[in-house]
């Protein structure tokens, strides 16, 4: 390959690498202020969450995470011991993964959450942003404002 046509690649990648970080929608991170994507799914056990069912709590924590990352579960584990501690101040948790349902079964178990656990099948984690860096968390107040992202 002839040093010119060599530079011509080595731009194009650049150039297309650099445009995936700028261009609207390259990035699905909800932004603060506006509000959160909607979504349906299913938990463990077979129930649906609804996202709109959360408009009129005050405050939701979307927790998304890896079944079978430490850093995860104890996220998790921590997160859910903070909103037992606060039930009555209508603070909500969902655990959202892609792991395998088994997966997510075993540590739902081993580590007693009583929070929904919210299997992603239909690519949820991808309008959050929340695929490649876990844990991630989004924080949404009435009406599914997003008040916080962070990754």
């Amino acid at each position: 390959m002839t040093r010119v046509r060599r530079f011509q690649v080595v731009a194009g990648l650049a150039m297309i690498f650099l445009l995936s970080f700028w261009l609207p929608g390259a990035h699905a991170k909800p932004p603060i202020g506006q509000a959160a994507p909607g979504f349906s799914l299913k938990d463990l056990q077979g129930r649906t969450h609804d996202a709109a069912l959360l408009k009129a709590r005050p405050m939701t924590v979307l927790y998304f995470f890896d079944a079978e990352s430490k850093p995860s579960q104890e996220g998790l584990v921590s997160l859910a011991q903070i909103v037992d501690r606060f039930k009555d101040s209508g603070l909500t948790l969902w655990a959202v993964t892609l792991s395998p349902e088994d997966k997510a079964m075993d540590f739902a178990k081993s580590s007693g959450l009583s929070v929904p656990v919210l299997l992603d099948k239909s690519n949820v984690s991808e309008l959050y942003d929340a695929q490649a860096v876990l844990p991630t968390v989004c924080i949404v107040g009435p009406e599914l404002k997003v008040l916080d992202f962070v990754q």
